[in-house]
């Protein structure tokens, strides 16, 4: 299982943060963990920041654990 960390600006109008949430279901409905980040205050370019989206990245990182060989 891949673990997934899926970010979405929860002011985006560009692409609605529902897209992202059905992705994550079907991800996770296919097994894999999934981390779904909505990003308060961000619309669809804000992710593209580093000032914006380091964090969050930076701890889901730091939350993986090695996986055993299958």
């Amino acid at each position: 299982d891949l673990p997934v960390l899926l970010a979405h600006g929860a002011a985006d109008d560009l692409v609605s943060p529902t897209f992202t949430r059905t992705f994550a279901e079907g991800l996770e409905a296919a097994g894999h963990p999934v981390v779904l980040k909505l990003v308060p205050g961000a619309d669809h370019q804000d992710l593209y920041r580093p000032a914006v989206i380091a964090d969050p990245v930076i701890a889901w990182i730091t939350t993986l654990t090695e996986v055993p060989p299958s």
